[in-house]
């Protein structure tokens, strides 16, 4: 079954089109006509399939295509754009298309470079296996073998990062090898590359200067070590979020690609590039860490390297949320209300600026979050533990024998192993429901978290630790599922809540937004008495380092949890790109699907980092504590007149930050509202002759948003800052418990709000109450514009702010503890 355009699709080098006929009659009609046709046209012109095809190279064709042969017939058993090289193609000097030749060149560079990295990989990977043995095996006794842990934990984490990047680098080359698809693709996918590249390159201008500041000053008052540190944390932080949102966007148009063969092949190469984002970004931040933790063998270094990527992950988070939230107000302004501007064109900037922004912060920002958390988490468990004397291990420090410094380590390493394996359980078929593909999830979450409590058992016994530290572990990893579940029923469409929040679009704009900010303010119960028991039990049977153990403990399947983070936005650019190129409509509808899973599994990626870096910000005041010789986490004095003023100042931060990030919304859509409607003055524009300037159309807005990202990153920074020098230590432990309560609160209630009248607009969409163009959509669109700047300007952006001051708190605790000591 050959459609009528094949000839053109030879011509310019397109994938050919197949067209679904009705019967077999109809399908051989159409190959007769055309047979007609060519000869008509040119009595000489031979069939391409025969001239360049004999029956083995038709067999593999058809295997491709998915199809049999009954006869000399060719019956196509499942619809949709053939991933195979026409007889033009295969030719060496075929003449392609520029921007099609240039994608392929690109393509054979990036193949090239996952090829280099991955035989350096495979070196570091097996030098870090003989180290780790080496290790081992100079031990002759097991007391020689414990006192030796710290390294022995390091070296351990260093050779199963070292694999996970190896395993990362040979899965991304396969990706990269798959399809791209058609011209079209290639095209609305180098736009957000363009857009994204410009992005990175005016944002990171700005942050060099500042970590260079920075890096200067800590080595002046800290170390030069922890400055050196500081630099490498950066590096790694800044290196994360660009190879994250770069391979996403190859992905992106690959996932599109793959949805023209099956939902399950677009499911399985969308999730599979979502875990390798996650293998690279975990992988390489653990890699860092343990290499420094072997060089330096002092753990007060280590806070300069969680600090670097603190830094990183504040302007990735700060400024892609002003961006993002800037860049989606400035296209629903553009086209609601200025009728000469289509809403799906590639032509409009604004539409690319839009999913440019999604890229930045549910792709780079959301990778360096995590990374944060996660060495956030192991950085308070080895300080707490080289501070204090505890009861529950049996050592007490010396960077040679304390087994509490492996322990972070050894479960991290262990758990990126049981979330990979995990990730096999995400398949389908194409006949699944958005409920079936979401239990996929669950039950995959499932696995990991069941795979990684036997380890973690056996590495307290082995270690020679307090069983009950095993106890807050699992309880950090039982608060964090229960966070990813509770999202799940507050943003998922098939749940009362958003239920709730649809159907009252029928009524009025206002009891709309009621309803969703009631939703997340209800969403909030269940996680905070989770994370409530938890903080309960773990400071009752381990103190604070059962909480710095209970956070590793929830971080420890994070692979799998970011690779859920990450699926949202891969599925939502999917989907885009399937709306704007020529496809069936079982490919639209393959990737919508995609998408209505991807915004679910978003949301709960979003809870869960905000659950998290509240636990691993209330670990890291815990060792601020310890630092500074306050004794366990330290809350309040009645005989200092100054904790309490400093509880309600830190319950205070959360809301300024918030009210800055939302009033730089609206200034940032100015400049992109008005360079779109200067581009659609050009006649070559409208009439296809010439594409936008992606870059320029981003640079005004990027440039608006570093301007008034400057103030909130002042307050994360000099406040904890001022309290601690100026005031005094306990005062800034006040200052930063009262900032963690509120902020988590208010946190998870936009975050949670912000997805429930999103997911009710999507509901609506799909035909209930009206769906599009009805009263009920338009009063959806109010309530789903609040939501967005609620999600990503405050949500988001509040669990970088808890982490950073309390970061902040710890780095300088040496100061602090000299100057008022």
């Amino acid at each position: 079954r050959r459609s009528s355009d094949l000839q053109s699709s030879l011509g310019n080098m397109s994938q050919p089109q197949f067209t679904a006929f009705d019967d077999r009659d109809s399908a051989i009609d159409a190959n007769e006509q055309y047979d007609l046709t060519q000869q008509a046209n040119d009595p000489d012109a031979t069939d391409p399939w025969d001239d360049h095809m004999n029956f083995h190279d038709r067999e593999s064709y058809t295997e491709e295509l998915g199809a049999t042969f009954d006869g000399d017939d060719l019956v196509i058993h499942e619809f949709g754009t053939a991933d195979v090289k026409t007889p033009n193609e295969s030719r060496p000097n075929a003449n392609l298309a520029g921007d099609t030749m240039l994608y392929s060149q690109r393509t054979v560079q990036q193949r090239q470079l996952l090829k280099g990295l991955s035989i350096i990989l495979l070196i570091l990977s097996l030098l870090s296996t003989g180290l780790f043995i080496g290790i081992a095996a100079s031990s002759l006794t097991v007391v020689e073998l414990l006192g030796k842990a710290p390294i022995l934990g390091a070296s351990f984490g260093f050779w199963i990062s070292c694999l996970a990047m190896l395993a990362a680098c040979v899965g991304a080359s396969k990706v990269v090898a798959a399809s791209p698809g058609s011209s079209e693709m290639i095209g609305i996918s180098e736009a957000l590359r363009e857009g994204s590249m410009a992005f990175v390159r005016r944002e990171y201008l700005f942050m060099a200067l500042f970590i260079f500041i920075v890096a200067i000053l800590v080595a002046i008052l800290l170390h030069t070590f922890t400055a050196i540190a500081y630099l490498i944390g950066a590096l790694i932080a800044a290196a994360v979020i660009v190879s994250g949102m770069h391979f996403s966007i190859l992905v992106n148009l690959r996932v599109c690609a793959s949805a023209q063969t099956s939902l399950n092949a677009a499911l399985r190469l969308s999730f599979l590039s979502s875990v390798i984002i996650s293998m690279s970004v975990v992988g390489l931040g653990l890699c860092g860490l343990s290499v420094l933790l072997m060089v330096f063998r002092d753990v007060d270094h280590l806070v300069g390297f969680g600090f670097g990527i603190s830094s990183v992950t504040l302007f990735a988070r700060l400024l892609g949320g002003i961006f993002a939230k800037g860049a989606h107000v400035a296209h629903e302004q553009l086209t609601k209300l200025d009728a000469s501007i289509p809403e799906l064109d590639p032509r409009n900037p604004a539409l690319i600026a839009d999913h440019l922004g999604t890229n930045v912060v549910d792709v780079g920002g959301a990778s360096a979050d995590f990374l944060e958390s996660v060495m956030a988490g192991i950085i308070a468990a080895v300080t707490i533990a080289s501070k204090s004397d505890l009861k529950y291990l049996n050592y007490s420090w010396n960077v040679e024998t304390d087994a509490g410094v492996a322990l972070p380590f050894y479960t991290v390493s262990w758990g990126m192993l049981c979330a990979i394996i995990g990730a096999f359980v995400v398949r389908t078929n194409d006949r699944a429901t958005v409920k079936q593909l979401l239990w996929k999830f669950r039950l995959g979450v499932l696995a990991a978290a069941t795979l990684i409590v036997l380890p973690c058992a056996i590495l307290v016994l082995v270690l020679d630790v307090s069983f009950t530290v095993f106890l807050c572990m699992l309880l950090g990893l039982l608060c964090g599922i229960v966070a990813l579940l509770n999202a799940e029923i507050f943003s998922g469409s098939q749940y009362p809540p958003v239920r709730s929040v649809a159907t009252a679009s029928q009524t009025s704009p206002s009891r709309f937004v009621e309803q969703g900010l009631a939703a997340g303010i209800y969403s909030c119960l269940v996680p905070i008495c989770c994370l409530a028991f938890t903080l309960f039990v773990s400071l009752l049977v381990a103190g604070d380092y059962g909480i710095a153990m209970a956070a590793v403990g929830m971080l420890s399947i994070v692979v799998f949890n970011l690779s859920m983070n990450i699926f949202g936005p891969i599925s939502d650019h999917a989907k885009l790109i399937s709306s704007l190129s020529d496809v069936m409509v079982t490919v639209r509808s393959r990737t919508q699907m995609l998408d209505s899973v991807g915004s679910v599994t978003l949301a709960a990626g979003r809870d869960f980092s905000i659950t998290s870096a509240t636990l691993v910000a209330v670990a890291l005041s815990a060792a601020y504590c310890r630092n500074i010789e306050l004794g366990a986490l330290y809350i309040t004095d009645p005989s200092d007149p100054l904790i309490l003023p400093s509880l309600f100042l830190g319950s205070l931060l959360p809301f300024i930050f918030s009210a800055l990030n939302f009033s730089a919304v609206g200034k940032t859509a100015e400049p992109l509202v008005a360079e779109v409607r200067r581009l659609y003055n050009d006649p070559a524009i409208l009439r296809g002759e010439s594409t936008p300037d992606y870059p320029r159309c981003v640079k005004h807005p990027i440039k608006r948003a570093l301007q008034h990202c400057v103030l909130p990153a002042a307050i994360c920074m000099l406040v904890p800052v001022f309290i601690g020098l100026v005031i005094g230590p306990k005062s800034l432990a006040g200052l930063l418990i009262g900032s963690i309560i509120t902020g988590y609160v208010l946190a998870l209630s936009t975050a949670n709000s912000g997805s429930a009248w999103d997911s009710a607009r999507q509901h609506i969409e799909a035909g209930f109450y009206g769906g599009n163009g009805s009263e009920a959509y338009k009063t959806s669109l109010i309530g789903d514009e609040i939501g967005k700047t609620f999600r990503d300007c405050s949500g988001l952006s509040i669990c970088v702010l808890l982490k950073f001051m309390a970061m902040v708190a710890l780095l300088i605790s040496p100061v602090i503890k000299t100057i008022h000591d």
